[in-house]
């Protein structure tokens, strides 16, 4: 937040709580999760390698969590991006470089952090496009920061339960 003090990006006005969010995070995260159950049972290519990622790095590393430290780990992971990817960084690319160029940079730059396999980047990349669309389709921070939260934590629950199937 000090470098979007610093830049002068007007994020403050992303911020305000309504309950409404909440009930649209809800929604808006319900054909993400249909999504996920199908990638958590296809045997497309992939989909596959970012399974075996998973299984390499994601579970070992985090395999011992319990469902409360999950849950802690998708809410700062869900605060923390989003408030950087969008509240910022879209934010600050919007104001220079107008709001459509703004979304998919911002996207881009996200997959790219993402990157742990090719397709697990043009996901993440396609995943910001629908975050940061849900940040300028109801002009706040707090929908796209639920759905985030929401998916990582239900996606680190099904990733951890592959290890015991």
């Amino acid at each position: 937040l000090g470098a979007a003090v610093v830049l002068a990006v007007p994020f403050r006005e992303l911020l305000p709580w309504r309950m409404e969010w909440l009930v649209i995070g809800l929604t808006a995260t319900t054909p993400l999760i249909v999504l996920l159950i199908w990638l958590m049972k296809t045997s497309w290519q992939p989909v596959l390698e970012v399974r075996r990622f998973m299984e390499q790095a994601v579970i070992p590393f985090f395999g011992n969590l319990s469902i409360l430290q999950l849950l802690l780990l998708a809410i700062l992971a869900g605060v923390g991006e989003e408030f950087f990817f969008r509240a910022f960084l879209q934010t600050w690319l919007s104001g220079i470089l107008g709001t459509v160029t703004g979304l998919i940079l911002a996207s881009l730059i996200f997959g790219v952090c993402h990157l742990v396999t090719p397709f697990y980047g043009i996901f993440a990349t396609a995943m910001g496009l629908y975050l940061g669309g849900l940040m300028l389709y109801t002009g706040n921070i707090w929908p796209p920061v639920i759905v985030h939260i929401l998916y990582d934590f239900i996606a680190l629950i099904s990733v951890m339960k592959m290890r015991r199937v």
